[in-house]
């Protein structure tokens, strides 16, 4: 117990206990006890755990060292599968894990996992779960590819796909979902466009390239502090919301060429960054409209050429990036102010 409250402590205060850590942030990779490098989400749960789901098994860090957990088809109590998608905690403490083939919830006490059944209609499912969030009301609301939208109400005994809902998107084949700050929903589709849906007034608006959106392949979506909606796409770059016209502007990059953006964040410092499919990190600036490059200073390698497919910012306001293929790089959120000069390494971590 003494250990396991040690590790939290070192978790929560991660970043500023080692001057040699903040002067070049932390790279982790399979060379580190991490079981895969192909990263899909980043999450810090409430015991500040941090967990990363890869494509070959689900990680807890707890601020020293690596548990993996991986499934074992003779064992129910291991996660259903491998390919872990995506991660969530509600407000209740139910820890949520999406895998390629169905849900599952994290049991603390016994450290084990149990399934969750789905239903469409009266037929059990076992979908890819690709997101999930919690709404302001306290529903669930899960994202599949393929069945669309499944809602979980508070008290519910079965968890049912939304067909109601479902019908009326553009695309059961669904990426993500947000909520927000309006209380309205948007919804991502693979490659058919943006639903948004207001449980105000039970509407539902779609937006498709190139009347309303400049691109069908929805990766992500934000909100910053003002209430603006930002959508990433995989062949149009950057979108942000205009409310006036109801459409979506672009948003300028300053490279050439079109930007695969793949992940985005909204973080403490009031910033907007965005991770590239190949083309590194890229920052927000309001006052141009314009996307500029940016190089984390206390990375000790060349991200410019990376692919970022999660960017996630902890509790003590760390940035955590999964590099594809790669692993996942910690950045300290008060860096040593001298810049790192030696050799920043682009080959060994680009192969």
């Amino acid at each position: 117990m003494k250990k396991r409250h040690l590790a939290l402590f070192f978790l929560f205060f991660l970043g500023q206990l080692s001057p040699i850590f903040s002067q070049i942030g932390t790279f982790y990779s399979t060379d580190k006890e991490l079981s895969n490098s192909l990263i899909n989400a980043i999450y810090q749960d409430k015991r500040n755990y941090v967990w990363i789901a890869t494509e070959d098994g689900l990680n807890k860090f707890d601020g020293v060292r690596f548990t993996i957990y991986k499934s074992r088809q003779e064992d129910k109590t291991t996660i259903k599968n491998n390919y872990v998608r995506t991660l969530y905690e509600d407000s209740r403490g139910n820890f949520w894990v999406g895998c390629v083939n169905g849900l599952n919830l994290y049991n603390r006490a016994e450290d084990s996992f149990s399934e969750v059944e789905l239903f469409n209609r009266n037929q059990k499912i076992q979908p890819h779960i690709t997101s999930i969030i919690e709404s302001k009301t306290g529903e669930i609301w899960i994202t599949t590819s393929g069945q669309g939208i499944i809602r979980i109400k508070k008290g519910a005994t079965e968890c049912k796909v939304d067909n109601q809902l479902s019908s009326k998107l553009c695309s059961r084949f669904l990426i993500s979902v947000f909520q927000d700050s309006k209380q309205n929903f948007w919804i991502a589709s693979e490659n058919q466009g943006l639903n948004m849906y207001s449980p105000k007034t039970g509407k539902l608006k779609v937006f498709k390239a190139p009347q309303s959106i400049g691109s069908n392949q929805i990766s992500s979506i934000c909100e910053d502090n003002k209430g603006t909606v930002f959508v990433g796409t995989l062949t149009g770059g950057l979108f942000r919301f205009n409310p006036t016209t109801s459409r979506f502007d672009a948003v300028r990059c300053n490279t050439s060429g079109i930007l695969p953006v793949k992940s985005l964040l909204f973080d403490r410092q009031n910033r907007l960054l965005v991770g590239t499919d190949g083309r590194g990190m890229k920052i927000y600036n309001p006052k141009t409209n314009a996307l500029d490059e940016f190089q984390m200073p206390s990375a000790p390698f060349d991200l410019s050429k990376m692919k970022i497919h999660a960017i996630f910012q902890d509790k003590t306001g760390n940035i955590w990036t999964g590099l594809f293929q790669k692993g996942v790089f910690l950045s300290p959120n008060n860096p040593n102010k001298f810049n790192y000069w030696g050799f920043k390494s682009y080959d060994r971590i680009s192969e």
